[in-house]
């Protein structure tokens, strides 16, 4: 069995102590390559430090949307541009995209909102600049403005080349994403008791366009709900896709490895 874990964060400090001691569990468990993922430029820059350090790890580098109303976005953006010359293991851009969840509980302010379209916007350009997928993170706030307003910015820029990762939304929007040319990747979220709409999402997603993640070290399946998730528990994802769709996870496991493999070309 061989397993692609497409959404890591090993670069955050929960990993610090015995990051080697991680990445042998989950050479144990079959996850054969680990996509590290950028969520600020300083953990892009780690990204790429630890997918340089090991053979089995890839790295992408982006600029997560709550960090939009934080920085500078044209600096960064340069910035991050420059990693792209650096190494040759950066396999994409993100993870970027919308996330109005915050916006609404704690900022409540549009500005916000469209700081995070333009950062979002200037990381597919370079993505379209450089021919690189995207990771793209969307997270709704009390309505599905997040989705619309995504769909809406990588349909207008004609990007059809990533994943919607740690996916959370129903059929209907796993449809539109999929016509669109995108991967959808399921975590650990599936196996929860409360997870009906994306685990009927789950159904409508052929196995063609599924990948797998852990989005660690958050976001735990269940059997170790409340520890620290990491790459090695991406099985469980594999298995809960395998019972929904009343299939082996022999297959699940091939169709995902490949699939991750064409998308990062790795």
């Amino acid at each position: 069995m061989k397993l692609v874990d497409s959404h890591a964060h090993l670069d955050f400090s929960e990993f610090d102590e015995d990051i080697e001691e991680v990445i042998i569990r989950a050479k144990n468990a079959g996850v054969d390559k680990i996509i590290n993922i950028g969520a600020d430029l300083v953990r892009s820059k780690k990204a790429i430090e630890i997918a340089e350090k090991y053979e089995n790890i890839w790295a992408t580098v982006g600029i997560h949307p709550e960090e939009a109303h934080k920085i500078d976005i044209n600096k960064s953006l340069q910035e991050l541009e420059k990693f792209l010359k650096t190494s040759k293991k950066i396999i994409a851009i993100g993870e970027c995209g919308l996330d109005y969840y915050w916006s609404e509980k704690e900022i409540s302010t549009s500005n916000v909102k469209k700081l995070q379209q333009e950062l979002f916007v200037g990381q597919l350009e370079l993505a379209k600049r450089y021919d690189l997928p995207v990771v793209v993170h969307i997270r709704n706030g009390s309505d599905d403005s997040a989705a619309t307003q995504a769909f809406d910015i990588l349909a207008e820029n004609k990007i059809n080349k990533g994943v919607i990762h740690c996916f959370t939304l129903d059929g209907k929007w796993a449809k539109k994403f999929t016509d669109l040319g995108f991967f959808i990747g399921f975590t650990g979220i599936i196996t929860y008791k409360n997870s009906n709409i994306v685990c009927d999402a789950v159904g409508y997603v052929d196995l063609e366009k599924i990948l797998i993640e852990t989005d660690c070290p958050f976001l735990a399946p269940q059997k170790f709900r409340g520890k620290r998730n990491e790459p090695a528990y991406v099985v469980e994802v594999a298995i809960k896709i395998a019972e929904i769709k009343n299939i082996e996870i022999k297959q699940v496991c091939e169709y995902t490895t490949k699939n991750a493999e064409k998308l990062f070309n790795i």
